[in-house]
């Protein structure tokens, strides 16, 4: 728990560290909640990584932290991590020769361990060292070293890589080879997550308006400094918008725009100043100085002069180097004096800890002891009270399968009107061709008795014809029969390929007809939509069948109850939709009907809650129902509102 409250931290104070710097209070309080060195040093590095490009002394004075107790730990991997992390912000501070010192160490210990995303890291900053020191071949060869090394779905490291190849063919003039390294990371860039985009792109288009600016492409190289710069300040990446800056003030000072050119040097120098980067500061410093010189304002002008000069000192001081080695010494030896504090504090609460439990222990078997034959008693009340339960939770379910086969019987009663209907239709075919076959029969003797073959041949067929479609509608009162048998018997729970669109039809004609049959009154119009995609689904068929025939009659009692409260102009319609969506189907069912009050819709799937008057619905129809569109894995949901009519939506997965 305090692993995961450490890291969450780490990340609240990295989000703010953007606005404002973390002071050394704030940081102590941090690493005091760790419950590790391990945690400690992953949570060193973290904001190595994060103050590299906001506040150098922050970020080096991390990673050394980090590579003391990668030491300790024996841990080559963050070893090599942390002093690759410290060669690239000497890099960043022009400390070249301690900067590639620290990176070939990284360099050989991840090659030994096979490590393939950090040493793309690691050629990367080795590479910008050689850069640096217009050594181009080497540089040229670690860069593509880092991009050849393969790595599936490393795009950061890639989009890197390519950019620091582009700048490196500017520097050598080459603005062709730049200009198609660029925008090749730049592309990769905009696939990245914002945190890590937003980044590095300041940095690309730094070196695409160099490239441009280099062809001749002023206003249009100006435009990439200035989304740099907006980028760069949005998200935190200072350095990158410092030297944006720079390069927009050199822009504006070859055009003799001096003032604009003395705005931008001064922004550039604050934010220098704020990062701690030399490199900047120098030449930031150098555009004021020759600003107020011109401005004859000798006095800011030698300032800026010294401040320039005292930058340019830090880069090639050799002394500097010897002072942070000092202070890294001085900081080791801080941190081997809090972590064996921080030992000696960890071995008191264990002997503390051990204490307190045993007078834990102590107290807790004191009151085990005296709270014993409460408890046997206690328990004993439990059983007893737990069989009463058991008693009733039994009759519960008894009663539940009671109610559940009334509902299902009462269905059956609505069903049987409906059903005599659908039969009639087809024995009223049976009867009239069955007439028609009788008379064609009588014609067939009279020409067999004149011999006339043709007219004979023809009767025959009529007959055979008329015989197809007295089986056809025989087949189709069977299937009724049968999907009434299949609707009233009990559930066995099996799966079937059924059809959809045909058991919705064939519900849709029993829920009107039955309610034909109870009410003469009742008159309403359906129309089907249905989706011959949808085919054959597993399904326990009279379950969905029962379900659909609960929401039918839901639909035309709603339209129904509408019809006789408005005028003769209301036409009361239910809809019936079948629809195929991915490895799902919906079956929707809509009605402008009465519709829910929204506070009520929520219950209406609660069991015994209906809006029906009294007498006329249990409220366990749709209850059921729900519960049986669950048993398939599916959903059954509802939109309306009061008045304007209701949607039923059931979605059943095809799988």
């Amino acid at each position: 728990m305090r692993y995961n409250f450490l890291h969450i931290l780490i990340i609240l104070i990295a989000n703010n560290a953007f606005a404002q710097f973390v002071d050394s209070a704030k940081a102590r309080q941090m690493f005091a909640t760790s419950v590790s060195d391990s945690t400690t040093l992953i949570s060193h590095l973290y904001l190595s990584k994060i103050f590299i490009d906001i506040n150098n002394d922050s970020s080096i004075s991390h990673a050394r932290q980090a590579y003391q107790l990668a030491l300790k730990l024996k841990s080559k991997s963050y070893q090599a991590q942390s002093l690759d992390l410290m060669g690239a912000v000497l890099l960043r501070r022009g400390n070249l020769d301690q900067s590639l010192d620290y990176l070939l160490q990284s360099n050989s210990i991840l090659s030994s361990l096979n490590d393939i995303h950090f040493l793309k890291i690691n050629n990367r900053n080795i590479a910008g060292v050689y850069k640096s020191l217009n050594d181009y071949d080497r540089a040229r060869g670690y860069y593509l070293s880092g991009l050849n090394i393969p790595l599936s779905g490393d795009s950061t490291a890639r989009s890197w890589l390519l950019m620091d190849i582009g700048d490196l063919y500017l520097q050598m003039g080459k603005l062709d080879s730049a200009l198609y390294y660029t925008k090749k990371s730049i592309d990769i860039i905009s696939l990245l997550s914002d945190r890590v985009g937003n980044k590095y792109l300041p940095v690309a288009l730094l070196t695409l308006g160099k490239i441009l600016e280099k062809k001749g492409n002023v206003y249009e190289a100006q435009q990439k400094y200035r989304q740099a710069v907006e980028v760069g300040l949005k998200f935190h990446n200072l350095q990158a918008a410092a030297e944006n800056y720079i390069a927009i003030a050199h822009l504006f000072k070859k055009s003799g725009k001096t003032d604009s050119s003395f705005i931008y040097a001064k922004k550039a120098f604050d934010i220098a100043i704020k990062v701690n980067n030399p490199k900047s500061i120098a030449v930031a410093s150098s555009f004021l100085k020759d600003y107020y010189r011109s401005k004859n304002n000798f006095d800011s002008a030698f300032l800026y002069q010294e401040i320039g000069s005292a930058a340019k000192d830090s880069l090639l001081s050799l002394e500097k180097i010897r002072q942070i080695q000092n202070l890294s010494f001085k900081e080791r030896l801080q941190q081997q004096a809090i972590q064996d504090a921080k030992n000696e504090l960890r071995n008191r609460v264990k002997v503390y800890s051990l204490v307190a439990g045993l007078v834990i222990l102590i107290g807790a078997a004191l009151f085990l002891y005296r709270n014993n034959r409460q408890k046997q008693k206690a328990n004993a009340l439990l059983k007893f009270q737990k069989e009463r339960t058991e008693r009733a939770y039994e009759q519960l379910k008894a009663t539940q399968v009671q109610l559940i086969q009334s509902e299902k019987m009462a269905s059956l009663g609505e069903l049987t009107a409906g059903i005599a209907h659908e039969i009639q239709n087809p024995l009223n075919f049976i009867n009239n061709f069955s007439d028609f076959n009788t008379e064609l029969i009588e014609e067939l003797e009279q020409e067999a008795d004149k011999g006339n073959l043709v007219e004979l041949k023809s009767i025959a067929n009529d007959i055979k014809e008329n015989e197809r479609k007295i089986n056809h509608h025989g087949k189709r009162a069977d299937a009724i029969v049968k999907g009434m048998l299949q609707h009233s018997r009990a559930n066995t729970g099996k799966k079937e390929p059924t059809d959809i669109n045909a058991l919705a039809d064939e519900y849709l004609r029993l829920s009107y007809h039955g309610l034909r049959a109870k009410d003469r009154d009742f008159n309403a119009d359906f129309t089907t939509n249905f989706d011959a995609q949808v085919g054959k689904i597993d399904v326990v068929p009279q379950d969905i069948g029962r379900v659909l025939l609960n929401v039918y009659n839901n639909a035309f009692f709603a339209v129904f109850e509408k019809m006789k409260r408005s005028d003769k102009t209301f036409k009361p319609l239910v809809s019936v939709t079948t629809k195929r969506v991915a490895d799902k189907v919906e079956i929707t069912i809509k009605d402008n009907g009465i519709g829910i009050p929204q506070k009520v819709v929520d219950k209406i799937f609660q069991p015994f809650f209906t809006t029906k008057p009294t007498g006329q619905g249990t409220g366990l129809g749709l209850s059921l129902s729900y519960d049986i569109v669950k048993t398939h894995s599916g959903e059954i949901t509802v939109e309306s509102t009061e008045g304007d009519g209701t949607t039923f939506i059931i979605t059943i997965p095809t799988t």
